[in-house]
């Protein structure tokens, strides 16, 4: 993280200013360090500081003994105990202490070396620079935990129907002045479209998990910062710090939702505008494949997500319209109504409120399509075939697995079955050369701006 990013960072616990020990300041970048506070000490690994008392989440060790591993030097081994795929191999390196009769927090950077599930883990991470695409680091990584679902949500993300109703909202971004924030931002693919809207400001991630900040941080979106704590507690933010706020496809997994969003209506500026985005519809459960499957998941009827946010000037709005306005080039049509009879059969819903009402408008026509931004590829969906002639290419829509079919039940709306390109595409993909037919591609979403190497 950058030391100028301290400014408008604060203790989560008691408010107070962080200052860091241990780092290099000389070269304005924090990779391992440990941040201290009135009451505490966070350590700062991978340029991440993790903002959390005692167990962290998603490991299996303390932030105390990271620490400990950072003061000793042991700033790899710090690393890979944080990205440790399972318990198994984590118990294993816990074993390893024991017998060698050293303690856990001193004794770990000594016999990590020694364990199988060291190798293991460094194989899954190899680290930015390598040969491997993002997609084959993901896969490895959720294939060893036997999560392929896992892995074709965030491997096929910048397709998604909600999505892109999400991207709609970012046409709503005009030269921010303030920095940007990202709630749950899982492995950074908003922050990927988000860095290039920012006008010189940072784009700040939030997410409980190391392992996504990691991913994000390495191969979607290297030019973020991140922060690894809690979405549903005391955010670790002066007031008033970000021009937008965007939280999306995750808060319904929140348990402290009024908490969450009396925080983001603090952190926000008065002039800028917070994004509540795929909200799922509860009064849908029972009949939506996905609101099913997902057993932590703690979704709000329409009025109950509007009850969040009443005394603030805000707009509950179908994320389908959101979508079908996007696919049009269109900013969503954003308008204040307590009537939410329109919101009944909605699956997801996106809210948005502002300081500012006249922020509740419809938006028009947006110039450059959000999700071209990054290099030009082939939609990942589509499998290659021969086509009938060699100057051409026939593309074929494919899904992972039933499953994945069913959850985005509206590909089929944008993203033809079949379709034929010429070969030569291919080059004013690589060459960024926007003619017609690549348009035409990019309105249907068979070609998408990804990171490099995704």
């Amino acid at each position: 993280m950058q030391v100028s990013s301290l400014r408008w960072l604060c203790c989560p616990f008691c408010g107070g200013s962080l200052s860091p020990s241990l780092g290099d300041l000389r070269t304005g970048e924090l990779e391992y360090a440990v941040l201290s506070c009135h009451c505490n000490h966070y350590p700062v690994v991978a340029g991440i500081p993790l903002l959390q008392r005692g167990s962290i989440r998603n490991a299996r060790l303390t932030a105390e003994e990271v620490i400990a591993l950072i003061q000793s030097g042991r700033h790899r081994e710090a690393l890979l105990a944080l990205l440790a795929p399972d318990r198994r191999t984590f118990a294993r390196m816990r074993r390893l202490a024991a017998v060698q009769s050293l303690s856990w927090r001193h004794g770990l950077a000594a016999v990590w070396g020694l364990g199988r599930g060291c190798k293991q883990v460094a194989a899954l991470w190899p680290g930015r620079g390598s040969s491997r695409t993002a997609c084959a680091v993901l896969d490895g990584y959720f294939r060893q935990g036997k999560r392929p679902e896992h892995y074709h949500y965030f491997a096929f993300r910048f397709a998604h129907p909600r999505y892109l109703a999400g991207l709609s909202f970012t046409h709503l971004l005009q030269q921010p002045t303030q920095p940007l924030l990202d709630l749950a931002c899982g492995c950074g693919h908003l922050i990927h479209h988000l860095v290039s809207r920012e006008h010189g400001q940072p784009v700040v991630g939030v997410d409980i998990s190391f392992t996504a900040l990691y991913f994000a941080k390495q191969w979607i979106a290297p030019a973020g910062e991140y922060i690894c704590c809690a979405a549903d507690s005391t955010l670790p933010f002066q007031t008033g710090t970000f021009a937008a706020v965007f939280c999306t496809d995750a808060f319904q997994y929140f348990v402290n939702k009024a908490i969450c969003v009396r925080e983001l209506r603090r952190l926000t500026q008065p002039a800028g505008f917070m994004l509540l985005g795929a909200l799922p519809n509860a009064r849908l459960r029972g009949s939506h494949a996905l609101l099913k499957r997902s057993r932590n998941s703690r979704p709000l009827p329409p009025e109950g997500y509007q009850q969040l946010i009443a005394d603030m000037p805000h707009c509950l709005v179908a994320t389908r319209d959101v979508l079908a306005r996007y696919l049009h080039k269109q900013g969503p049509s954003l308008r204040r109504s307590d009537d939410l009879t329109s919101l009944a059969d909605a699956s997801f819903m996106s809210l948005l409120a502002s300081h500012r009402p006249d922020m509740i408008r419809t938006y028009g026509t947006f110039g450059k399509w959000p999700h071209a931004e990054g290099c030009l590829e082939v939609n990942p969906l589509y499998v290659y075939e021969r086509a009938k002639g060699p100057d051409t290419v026939r593309l074929r829509r494919t899904f992972p697995s039933c499953v994945y079919a069913q959850e985005y039940e509206d590909y089929p709306k944008y993203l033809p079955e079949t379709i034929e390109v010429r070969a030569e595409i291919f080059t004013d993909m690589a060459q960024g050369k926007h003619t017609p037919e690549l348009e035409a591609l990019l309105a249907q979403c068979v070609v998408l701006g990804m990171p490099q190497g995704y």
